[in-house]
């Protein structure tokens, strides 16, 4: 079922099946495009004296949108694969 054919009124997340940092994140988009990985270093969140921190996660939670439309989210090789593969594709 679609959403848009849903009478749900509010607001449902839809993100990936798991919680994934920005690092691992860029180590999974190098992995996937053939990228050097090496140019990638991890940095810490919460950095002193700075005058704005990070929150530790801002993941967002897929729960309702399991219930109300049966989303059922790709993992995130699973979905920069299927990206890559669309760029492929599409592209002359």
């Amino acid at each position: 079922m679609n959403l848009i054919d849903h009478e749900f009124t509010g607001v449902i997340h839809l993100s990936g099946r798991s919680r994934v940092g920005v690092y691992e994140f860029a180590q999974n988009v190098s992995e996937v495009f053939d990228l050097n990985s090496e140019l990638l270093s991890p940095i810490k969140t919460n950095i002193e004296n700075v005058e704005y921190n990070r929150p530790l996660s801002s993941s967002l939670n897929n729960a309702l949108s399991t219930e109300v439309i049966n989303y059922k989210p790709k993992s995130v090789l699973e979905s920069l694969v299927e990206m890559r593969d669309l760029m492929k594709n599409n592209m002359p």
